[in-house]
């Protein structure tokens, strides 16, 4: 993760409370779906998000990781 949209502090402090900082590596296990609702993973564990919160976690793609 590079950076995190500031507007929403209820936003920063979700990920915060999850150890999702900038800088964090952050891997897509489930893709947005029709419910606005997607899953991650971080350090281990799974992490489902909302639209707005996966909207405001601005990422660089790591190209050739495959695990």
């Amino acid at each position: 993760m590079v950076r995190v949209s500031d507007a929403n502090p209820d936003i920063l402090r979700f990920l915060a409370d999850r150890g999702i900082v900038v800088g964090s590596a952050l891997k897509v296990v489930a893709p947005m779906t029709t419910t606005g609702l997607m899953t991650i993973r971080h350090r281990g564990s799974d992490i489902e998000l909302s639209a707005p919160i996966a909207t405001a976690i601005h990422v660089v793609a790591d190209v050739l990781r495959t695990d």
